[in-house]
This record gives structure tokens, sequence and C-alpha cells, in this order.
């Protein structure tokens, strides 16, 4: 394919004008900018020789005269004869050109100086190196080597000169400041030059401000002839520059090179500063010359861009609008026959664009009637689409009031217009008005006739558009052409309509599928969500009423409800579906049946859709929809039957999730009672909560626990609830008789879901007591069958299998639970009769003490507990007191404490001290018992003729003494816990005592009390025992104290015994108070 150029018409004179114009431009300014350059150039070159040579001649001038002054001085010094006058010569010469000296000499060859004009200062002849140079004969200028920076010495020496048999010599030092002025009169005359002068070692002897910073190590020397050059160098900011240079070499011990040179853009800025005037001339002309070009060149083009963009525009599906033809030349003609093709090319390609693009078939509607009205003139017209069964033509859009009242139309009829679905070309009918009525009925008015234009999608037809015409000129073939065309589009924009109406629905219903599942998956709850969903499917379908309606709500964890006549129509229409549809989505209209006509009615529907959900399951439910009139739907069934599927899930979900959840809140409920029932100890307690937990759990009428008796080897009945028959609150059964002795013997459960007077037994009595069902399972506990646990309702097949399960689970809890409770009364009734042996019901009473004691064992189950206290008076009248604390609780603790009391107190008869009672009890507990026995033992003895106490403590909490000055002092630990070793050593100790002493002893369980995570302790023992307190009652103020501080049941077991020292000599309790309180 060729590749079109470009740009229009007016641009490309423009640009080759402007190309030509250009490129002539520019070669006349390359031509005259070359010429003004050389001339720069050489105008600049000749400047700067002009300048080199002038500089050449004014060194060479004053070093020629230097020369000259040596040449007159020496022939002075060699034709006079007498040396005075030959020195007044000599010094008349040297003054007379002081001004090209800064010092001059005169002298023999042996220093003797002759005559000096401005001898340097300070410094003997003979000690200047020029001096030294003249006396070997060297003759010319030489430099020295500057003393301070800038100090150039330039020095001039002839020798050789002779008179009579003596030789004299010339030094003179050349004043060298010349050179800067020459420099500066340089610079002045040509600004921007460097001109430096150099030595035959390349030092700078003088230069401008631009020489100094010529960087001349680097730079490039171009001879153009034997003592000439040219010359590149750059500056110290690289700044390029050229010039020209010159070599003087005439005059003896003179080499030195003159350097002038001037920036490189010098010649470039000369050039533009004489060809800028011609330039901007050129620019300013050219200028307006390709201006008035172009204006004209657009002038030219402008009907040609215009339907350039026109034509564009038409095929991007624009409306084209007319051109102006008001020039008689070829644009001209061309704009008025584009002007005919615009008229009908404007609405066919118009409208095409439209109905492509349109989604709603009203907007598609429209737009047809008016292209059509674009394409064979306005007019009146209509629109008929084929229905849903394709059998009637019916009218949808009309233009005008001559076809307002048209009538549908039988697709099969035979005439001008049914012929027109079978062909897909444009049909014209002429014949006048009767003819017109005819063919469609309905019509007004008068017209000479009409043309119709099928809508066809390949072969399926869709409809017809009817357009009336009142002109008597036939349809011209470019029309007809036009009006097939379109209206192949036209169909297609109608059955593309028809699509999007379809994909919306689809994207709808899809939608509302999703927010029904999201829905069902909220957390707020079935009900909330299926009124939710209710709504959804509502909007959905377009339904004035939906419902979801579950048959048993209760399986749900709904409220159980009564349902009205709403509800039981919806009910009885899911029936009759199930028997229409088996089980399937279906859709009912008015007809005999009262329950649909009902619903029908109350919404004034047209359709009712009836979608049962798992009606054979527990969670079966059903869905109706009311269809009003006005609402289309392709597949309403589909809808309604996909919504079914979701709610079916849900519901499916919910009923399994409710079953779970109530399993798992009896398995809790069951978990924590049987916690609550075994926390007691007691068999009357245990048996009261169970039954309430059963009948409360399973919702029973009444409930029986049969309890097996060991010695009668019969069941009886321990303990019932509610409407239980009066032969079962007085049951006897053997096991393996009537049901209850059925199950004991089988240890298998038994459930009976109806009960009838007919049944024997049990069953029997229960059915005679409007008991309906009866569930019975066996009391288990450690492998072996304790009793039967019965539970009764008054309605029949009131517990399932789950009920079955639950009962099974907490009876199993319940018997291990009883059984632990009976073990535990018979251990009990042992423990308190050895317990009774080992904690006296009143202390002995003694002249000498006044003490107090009090137990209280831990919790509130039980009285059994290892610790205890004893007072007692020995053979030789002194008085023992002693406190033990045994670990454990119940009769192994009992008995252990009952061995250790009559162990001290045996021991104690042998005659044994304190520490020897300690130490041989310690011994007898450790071979006797396991690793485990850990006691603690205080073991004290009281001499009242000495009034001294003896003690010793295996492992037992200090006790504590009270002076009546108030001062406490502790009973301190003389050994180790009792038990942990046999051979362990124990220490014994001993006080005197006073009267108004006050001792008190106590366990472990006072000081380990707790409040959240903090211990009574010692120290609140010590302080309460350092108040004031009544002897006869420390002891128990002290539990008081320690119940206070605990705010509840005690931890571990309590004993406190305490004892007063009092005088002898006391005659009454009263006075015995009176001398000990303090």
């Amino acid at each position: 394919m060729t590749k079109r150029a470009q740009g229009g018409l007016a641009a490309r004179i423009v640009r080759v004008t402007f190309t030509v114009g250009v490129l002539t431009v520019a070669a006349a300014m390359g031509v005259a900018s070359f010429s003004a350059y050389r001339l720069s150039v050489e105008k600049a070159a000749s400047r700067d020789l002009l300048a080199v040579q002038v500089v050449e001649d004014r060194v060479e001038s004053t070093l020629t005269r230097v020369v000259s002054v040596a040449d007159a001085v020496s022939g002075r010094l060699s034709v006079t004869r007498d040396d005075t006058e030959s020195v007044s010569d000599v010094e008349a010469v040297l003054r007379e050109n002081k001004n090209l000296f800064k010092a001059a000499y005169v002298t023999r060859a042996n220093g003797q100086i002759v005559t000096a004009v401005s001898p340097v200062a300070g410094t003997g002849v003979r000690a200047l190196p020029a001096f030294d140079r003249a006396r070997q004969g060297v003759d010319g200028f030489f430099l020295l080597p500057p003393e301070t920076p800038g100090d150039r010495q330039l020095w001039f020496t002839r020798a050789g000169i002779r008179k009579g048999g003596a030789s004299y010599l010339i030094v003179v030092r050349v004043d060298a400041a010349f050179l800067d002025d020459l420099v500066r009169t340089i610079e002045s005359s040509l600004p921007g030059r460097a001109v430096v002068v150099l030595d035959g070692e390349d030092n700078i002897l003088a230069a401008s401000a631009e020489g100094r910073g010529l960087r001349l190590a680097g730079a490039r020397w171009t001879a153009s002839g034997s003592s000439t050059g040219r010359v590149t160098a750059r500056l110290a900011d690289g700044s390029p520059m050229q010039g020209h240079y010159s070599d003087l070499k005439g005059l003896p011990g003179v080499q030195w090179r003159l350097v002038i040179a001037e920036s490189a853009g010098i010649a470039v800025r000369d050039t533009l500063r004489a060809v800028a005037p011609s330039l901007a001339i050129l620019i300013v002309g050219g200028s307006g010359a390709l201006f008035a070009l172009w204006a004209s060149s657009r002038r030219l083009a402008h009907p040609l861009r215009v339907l350039e963009r026109t034509a564009r525009s038409a095929a991007a599906g624009s409306y084209v609008k007319q051109l102006a033809a008001d020039r008689d030349d070829e644009i001209g003609r061309v704009a008025g026959a584009f002007n005919l093709v615009a008229l009908r090319l404007n609405a066919l390609q118009d409208l095409s664009q439209l109905l492509a693009s349109a989604s709603q078939l009203d907007q598609v509607l429209d737009r047809i009637l008016s292209a059509m009205g674009h394409i064979v003139g306005p007019g009146a017209a209509a629109i008929y689409l084929l229905n849903e069964e394709g059998t009637l033509l019916v009218p949808v859009r009309t233009r005008g009031i001559d076809l307002a009242g048209v009538f549908p139309l039988s697709a099969d009829v035979k005439g001008w217009l049914g012929g027109t679905l079978s062909t897909a070309e444009p049909a014209d009918i002429t014949g006048g008005a009767e003819r017109l009525a005819a063919e469609l009925p309905g019509i007004e008015g008068s017209h000479s006739g009409a043309l119709a234009a099928p809508l066809l999608v390949g072969d399926e037809p869709m409809g017809v558009v009817v357009v009336l015409r009142d002109s008597q000129d036939p349809v011209t073939d470019a029309e007809r052409e036009m009006v097939r065309t379109f209206s192949a589009q036209a169909a297609v924009a109608v059955n593309n309509s028809r699509l999007f109406k379809e994909e919306r629905d689809s994207r709808r219903v899809a939608e509302a599928l999703r927010a029904v599942a999201e829905e069902l998956v909220r957390p707020e709850g079935l009900e909330v969500a299926l009124s939710a969903v209710r709504g959804i499917v509502q909007e959905a379908l377009g339904a004035p009423f939906v419902a979801i309606v579950p048959l048993d709500p209760k399986v749900f964890g709904l409220e159980k409800y009564e349902p009205g006549l709403r509800g039981r129509d919806i009910v009885e229409a899911a029936r009759q579906a199930q028997l229409l549809g088996g089980g399937d989505a279906v859709m009912m209209r008015r007809s005999d049946r009262p329950a649909v006509d009902r619903l029908l009615d109350e919404f004034d529907g047209e359709k009712l859709i009836v979608a049962p959900i798992a009606l054979d399951r527990e969670y079966g439910a059903v869905m109706v929809a009311v269809l009003a009139q006005s609402v289309v739907h392709r597949d309403p069934l589909t809808i309604a039957r996909a919504f079914a599927d979701e709610v079916a899930l849900a519901l499916e979900n919910a009923y399994f999730y409710e079953r779970a959840v109530t399993r798992a809140a009896n398995l809790e409920t069951i978990f924590r009672i049987s916690q609550a029932v075994g926390s007691s100890l007691q068999v009357n307690v245990v048996l009261n909560r169970v039954l309430d937990v059963v009948q409360k759990i399973l919702e029973a009428d009444a409930v029986a626990l049969l309890s097996f008796d060991t010695r009668k080897k019969e069941l009886t009945t321990a303990m019932a609830r509610g409407s239980v028959p009066a032969s079962v609150l007085h049951l006897n059964v053997g096991p393996g008789e009537d049901l209850p002795g059925r199950v004991f013997s089988s240890t298998e459960p038994v459930a009976v879901r109806d009960l009838h007077a007919s049944m024997k037994g049990v069953a029997g009595a229960a059915a005679d007591n409007d008991l309906r069902s009866l569930l019975a399972v066996p009391l288990l506990a450690r492998g072996r069958s304790i009793g039967v646990l019965m539970v009764f309702s008054a309605t029949a097949g009131a517990f399932d299998s789950e009920d079955m399960n639950v009962l099974q689970t907490f009876a199993s809890q319940a018997a291990l639970a009883l059984d632990t409770a009976r073990l535990y009364s018979r251990e009990h009734d042992v423990a308190t009769i050895l317990q009774q042996s080992i904690i006296p019901e009143a202390l002995p009473q003694f002249p000498e003490l006044v003490t107090s004691s009090v137990y209280q064992p831990a919790g509130s189950d039980t009285e059994i507990g290892g610790d205890y206290y004893d007072l007692f008076r020995a053979k030789d009248a002194a008085i023992w007191f002693s406190i033990a604390d045994v670990c454990g609780k119940g009769v192994h603790a009992a008995t252990k404490t009952t061995m250790i009391k009559f162990a001290v107190r045996a021991l104690v008869a042998a005659g044994l001290t304190p520490a020897g009672v300690v130490s041989e009890v310690n011994r007898m507990t450790t071979e006797s018992g396991v690793a485990s026995d850990i006691v603690t033992l205080w073991v004290g003895r009281y001499d009242p003729s000495l009034r001294s106490l003896a003690w010793a403590n295996g492992g037992h909490p200090p006790g504590l003494l009270r002076h009546p000055d108030g001062s406490i002092e502790r009973l301190v630990t003389t050994g180790p816990l009792l038990g942990a070793a046999a051979d362990a050593p124990f220490d014994e100790f001993e006080t005197p005592l006073n009267v108004g002493d006050s001792i008190i002893l106590y366990t472990d369980g006072v000081t380990e009390a707790r409040e959240g995570k903090s211990f009574f302790g010692e120290e609140r023992v010590s302080e309460f025992f350092a108040a004031r307190h009544d002897s006869l009652t420390l002891a128990a103020d002290l539990l008081d104290e320690v119940r206070a501080y605990a705010q509840g049941d005690l931890r571990d077991d309590v004993a406190i015994l305490s004892v007063v020292i009092q005088d002898s000599t006391a005659k009454s309790t009263a006075e015995m108070r009176e001398g000990t309180v303090e």
C-alpha cells in the first residue's frame, strides 16, 4: 500500500517556497559570512604582525642604543691619551644616556673602577656576576635570575678595550622597564590582545594582563619564516587564543621571542558584526514574503480542507453539513457534488451510528422512526414487532396521529404487510386510502401510499417499519436501497437491545444471588437473613409478595409460631406444588385451588411461583412469589429455582449448625453441671442435682433414679421428680426384672417412643399416668452398674437419638459423682470417730494456766483433717502441750494424727525430754510411712515449780511468747520436718516464764491463709498477738481475724492453742481472768 503524503496543499506550497527561500538566503549568507570572516582574519593578522614588528623595532632600537653607548665609551677610552680627559668623556657619554641604565661601570681588568654612574648600593663591582662575565671576555646582553619576583636584571658587558698596556671593561645594567612600557602601549592600542616577551628559556620578561594568563608551555608554534610564525595557546580558564610571534636574534646575547595573541572568537564576532545588517534585512524581507505566500495558499486551499474534514466526519459517522458552493471553479463544482451525496449520507450514517450504540429498546425505536423520516421524508410511521410467541405483529412505537390507533395484526395475515416479513426487500404500496385501511386496521387520514421495511436478523423476522407517504412520486431505487440497508441495521439494533436487556436481567439476578449468599452467611441469625433474602428475591422478580416459610422453625433454633390463614395457604400451595412438580418449582395460575387463588387475590397477582425446598427433610421449607401482570421475565421459574437452591443450602447449613450448637451446648452444660454435681460429697445433694439437671435439659415431665441396694440385691427408687406414678415411687425390683431391672443387668439403654396401657410393669404404669414416651439408661461407675435413671414425657416420640446420647453422657458423670459421694459417706463416718479421739471436746483445766483452743477444718464439706493439739499433766506435775500438722486429708491423715498424739503421750510417760519426744516421733514416722508423709510437730514442757518452758520444734511454725511488757519472743524451730530422715538431730531450747506471759501455737493454715496472692503471714500473727486480748478467747479471736482476711473458706486446716501463765493460788475464774487480762 502506497504511503500517503502528510499535510495539506497550502502547507505544501508554503513548505516548498519556504525551503527554497531559506536555502537561497542561507547560501548568500554563507558566502557573505565566509568572505567577511576571511577579511576579519586577515585584518586581525595584519594588526598582530604590525604590533609584533613595532615591538621588535622598539626593542632592537633600545638595545642598539645600549650597544652604541658601549661603542662610544670604548672609543673614548682608546683614542684619548689623557686618563683624566678620557674618564671625563666617558662620564659625559654615560650621563647623557643615563635613561638607558640602572647602573654603569667602567673598570680596569683588576676591578678598579675608572668611573661609575648609579652604582649598585652596597655591592662592589667585583661581586657582580656581570663583572666575572666581562673579565672572561664575553660581550653582549645577558639576564640574571631576579632577586625578587618581577625584578628582571638585564646586563650588558664589553671587554677587550685597551689603552696603552691596560685593559678596560664596561659593565652596564640596562633599565628593562622599557619592555613594560612597550607592552602597555600595545595593550592600549589593541585591547583584548595578549602581549608577551620571552627570553631564550621561555621565561616571561614582560607581559600584558591577558598575556600573564597565557599557557605557553603547551602552545603550538607554527613557523612561517626563519624568525616568525603563528602560535595557538589557551588561557588559564581554557579559552583558546591564537596570534603571531617573532624572534629577536640580531644582537649579541639576545634570543628573545615576541608573542601577540587574541581570542579565537574575535574573528567570528567581527564577522557577525559585519553581516548582521544584511542578515536582518534578508530575514525581515523573507518573512514578509513567506507570510504573504502562506496567506494566499491558505485561502486557495481552504475549501479543500473543509471538504476533507466534512468527508472524514461523515466517514466517522458524524452529521455532515453542506459546503458553500458559490465558486465557479473546479473546487466549487466539487463542493456542489459533495452536497448531493451529503443529503442522503447524513441520515443513514448518523442514524446507523446511533442505532449501533443504543442499548435501550425504547431509544432504538425512537431513533428508527427519526431516521426513516430523514431517508424518505417526514410523515406518520409505526413499528410493528412480533410477540414472544411469534403470532402477532404488535405496534410498539408510532409517530403521527394517523397511526396512533393501529391494532395488532396476525403474523399469518395475507397481504402487503404480512408478505413483507418473508422477504428482505422493502415493499411500496399504492392504491389509496382504502387499501391502506384494509392493510393497516386503525389508520386515519388520507394517504397515497406507504413504504414497509422488514426487520430481519439473518432469516429470523423481528417486525416491520411502516412509513406513510403523501407524495405521488414513486420510491426511487436509491431510497429503496437506503431503506433496505437501514432496516437491516435497525433489526440488528433491536436485537442487540433485547440481548442487552437479557444480559442486564441476568446480571441483576446474579447480583441478587450473590447478595442472597452474603446475607445467608452473615452472623445476625437465620431469621434476619431470611427476611433480607425475601426483600432481595422480591426486588429481583419484581414481585409484590415473596415468602420463605420453614415448616418446622424449631429445628433452626427459631421460635415456633402458629401460622395464620396466609401461612396455611402457603403450606397448602407447597403441597400441591409437590404433587404437580414432583419437588420442582412450578408456576400456578388462577384455577380451582382456593389457597392459590387467595394468595393471588390478596396481592393482585397473575401467577404464583411455588418452589418447595427439601420438603422430605427435617429442614424443609417453601418459597412462594406472586408475580404481577406488568412483570415480564423470560424464565422466572429458573430464577426462582436458583434462589430456592441458595436458600436450601443455607437452611441445611443452619439445621446442621443448630444441631451442632445444641449438642455443644448440651455437652458444655453437662460438663459444667457434672462439675457442680461432683462438687458435693453428700448423697442427697448429688441426687437432687442429678434429677434437676436431667429434667431441665430434656424438658421431661417426670424423672426417677433407682439405686441398687447391695445388701437386699434389688433396685429401689432413691428419688423422683414430676408426675411419677405411685408404683414407681415405691418400686422394688431385682436385676433382670421389669424394664429397669433389664437395663440394670444389660447395662444397655432403652427408649420407648409410644407408651400405652397394654404394656406391663413400669411402662404400663407410666401410660396410665398420661406419660407417652420413656428413656432409661444405666448408671455405670467404675465398671459396675449402681442404678438406673428413667426420664418420662407426656408427648409421644418426645426423645430422639440425640436426647439419648445426652442422657447417657450425663448419666455416666452423675453415676461417678453419686458413687463417690457414697464412698465418702462411709469414709467420713470412720474418720469422724478418729477425729473425735484426736481433738478433745474441752481442754483440761490446770490452776497454773489459762488455756483456749480452736480447730477449723478447710472447706465446707469435710470435718476430717491432719491438724491436732494436746494438753496434759505428766506424773512429775509438769504440764505438756503439743501441736502438729500431718500432710493430707481423710482417714489416712486422721489415723496418722492419732498415732502421733498417743505416741507423744507414751514417750512423755517414758520420761523423754521434748527433744527426745520429737526425735523418736520422727524415727517412727520415717520408718512406718512413705516419703510423702510429712509431719510438723511442736512439743513443750512447762515446769510450774521453776516456771520454765523447754521445747523442741520439728519444722512447725514458731510459737510466739508475749511478755507482760508487750514484747514478743519467737519459740523458734529446733529441727527439720518429721519423716524426711530418721536420724535427723533436734535441739531443745528453754526459756523462763512469769505470771502474765502468754504463748500461742498454731498450724500453717493460719499463716498461709490468702487474700488473692497475699498471705496472712507470721507478721500479722505477731501484730495480732501484741494487742490486748482476753486470754479465754485468744484462739477464737485469732481465727476470726484469719477468716476476715481470707474472705471465705480457708484453704487449709487451722489449729490454734493459747496458754497464759497465772498464779496457781487463784481462787476463782473471775479472779484468774482479772489477773491475766493485759
